[in-house]
């Protein structure tokens, strides 16, 4: 049985931490090393951690790392052992079945990504379930399925062939390493098993923080990929991505930027989204959410819901 290694960087996620270790102890494969890189938490995550590390030896714990997130990711690469890599946020978690699934699948192809299914900030749960099938990496590429955190399974050998590592960033740094390892492959298995589940509650990095610093830190990464993509001679993939995964990352902060800015970003970043909408670039199951959220940025359309419903 080949072996699967799980990256799972934490800081101060006590709240959430049991849920995504216990997803993981529950798979139906058992030849996976679970990594959970911490990051100076000052909550009870370490007890939590070292708990679990000391009743299974494939919880593989490693404490206060010299680098921030999301170079902790880069930290579970290295220590890893496994033939395929799977990243997990803390906060996250996956179905009994998904490496089961996976592994079933990847043969032939150049990594997996699962169905999946996300919690809101409000708790509200939507599904996106995909035809069971081999797609194109370009497909990924146009964001027809997710290729991310949680729901993909890598192959190490295209990731160290390509010294595919996370940037030192912290906004987008995952749409850097997973579009391009889109972009240096060709085929994805990409399965109707709902496999994840992406829980944006509490969640920090979309809605949290100086939403200033996460359009520069966006543009900041897609500048690298696209360099990096110069480099390894992959630049047909570029143009490809600034029409659909850098107005769909926009369009992501642009949800949670706060309402007397949000005009302001939109008329900056124009010449992406209009083309981005015009074009209904947009995942046929997200268009609803991107539409409305650039309607909103322009006439305060959430604000006048929230008064009707008063």
């Amino acid at each position: 049985m080949v072996k699967v290694s799980i990256i799972m960087p934490n800081r101060n996620n006590e709240k959430w931490l049991n849920k995504p270790i216990g997803s993981v102890l529950n798979q139906t494969y058992k030849n996976w090393e679970l990594i959970i890189v911490d990051d100076h938490s000052t909550d009870g995550s370490r007890e939590i951690i070292e708990s679990y590390a000391d009743r299974d030896e494939r919880i593989v714990p490693i404490f206060d790392p010299d680098k921030p997130f999301p170079l902790t990711r880069n930290i579970g690469i290295e220590v890893s052992s496994g033939r395929y890599l799977l990243f997990l946020d803390s906060d996250d978690w996956i179905s009994p079945k998904l490496l089961e699934d996976a592994l079933l699948n990847i043969k032939g192809v150049d990594g997996y990504a699962s169905s999946y299914s996300v919690i809101t900030s409000a708790g509200k749960e939507r599904l996106f379930q995909y035809k069971r099938g081999v797609y194109s990496s370009e497909d990924g590429l146009k964001i027809e399925y997710r290729f991310g955190n949680g729901n993909s399974l890598l192959k190490r050998s295209v990731i160290e062939n390509y010294g595919i590592r996370f940037p030192p960033l912290r906004y987008s740094e995952d749409a850097y390493f997973f579009y391009l390892y889109l972009s240096v492959t060709e085929k994805i298995f990409v399965s109707d098993l709902v496999g994840f589940t992406n829980n944006r509650i509490g969640s920090t990095v979309v809605s949290g923080g100086n939403f200033e610093e996460k359009f520069v830190g966006t543009i900041k990464s897609y500048e690298l990929l696209f360099a990096e993509l110069r480099k390894h001679g992959f630049k047909d993939k570029i143009e490809l991505i600034r029409q659909y995964g850098l107005p769909r990352s926009i369009v992501t902060y642009l949800d949670s930027t706060p309402r007397t800015h949000k005009f302001k970003i939109f008329l900056k970043y124009s010449g992406v989204l209009i083309p981005y909408l015009l074009l209904r670039r947009c995942n046929s199951g997200e268009c609803p959410w991107v539409y409305f959220t650039v309607i909103d940025s322009i006439i305060p359309v959430k604000g006048l819901l929230r008064t009707l419903k008063r």
